[in-house]
């Protein structure tokens, strides 16, 4: 009866092998999808902050020029207000 067994469990055994190494190669291919998922979000969120930058710096710009044209009309009119 164990020798009759024999071939059965060891087939049992390769096959459950088999499947072992199906799950491993699952598992790696996963890791592999969301190191480059996290690889493009962290791209992301960089691009995201150097736009909002630039978007700020721009903005500042459009503050510094309106401040210098007021001046420039202040004084045109004959007002002299206080340095910002």
């Amino acid at each position: 009866m164990a020798r009759a067994a024999a071939p059965v469990v060891a087939d049992e055994l390769r096959s459950g092998q088999r499947r072992l190494e199906v799950d491993a190669q699952r598992v790696e291919q996963r890791r592999a999808r969301l190191a480059a998922q996290l690889l493009l979000l962290a791209v992301d969120v960089e691009l995201d902050l150097e736009l909002a930058l630039q978007a700020l710096d721009a903005v500042a710009e459009q503050v510094r020029v309106a401040r210098r044209e007021r001046r420039f009309a202040d004084r045109a009119a004959g007002a002299n207000p206080p340095p910002i």
